[in-house]
């Protein structure tokens, strides 16, 4: 190839920056274990290179699940209809997929 069409390439490449993630509107489920509540609501969720955040109806800020604290800090569980997040002893956070 052409260097100027590498060059082209690469320069449009470079500044495009990362790509956003979708926010999906959908329905979870928030079980807190202590608490003994199990809620069902509207929500709002989106997912970037492993990272998942959660905003549920009702509540300000999200549920943030970090992709290098999977497997220590929670524990993510994926099936054909749902992505349940849970954080041992404390809460599972159940994204219902459409």
């Amino acid at each position: 190839m052409n260097r100027n069409i590498l060059f082209a390439l690469a320069t449009t490449t470079l500044l495009a920056g990362p790509a956003s993630a979708a926010i999906v509107e959908t329905k979870c489920t928030i079980t807190h274990y202590k608490k003994g509540t199990n809620r069902t609501t509207e929500c709002k969720w989106r997912q970037a290179q492993g990272n998942v955040q959660v905003w549920l109806n009702g509540r300000k800020k999200p549920y943030r699940f970090n992709a290098t604290g999977q497997g220590h800090k929670y524990v993510r569980i994926n099936t054909s209809n749902r992505i349940t997040l849970t954080r041992l002893g404390r809460f599972s956070l159940t994204i219902w997929q459409q």
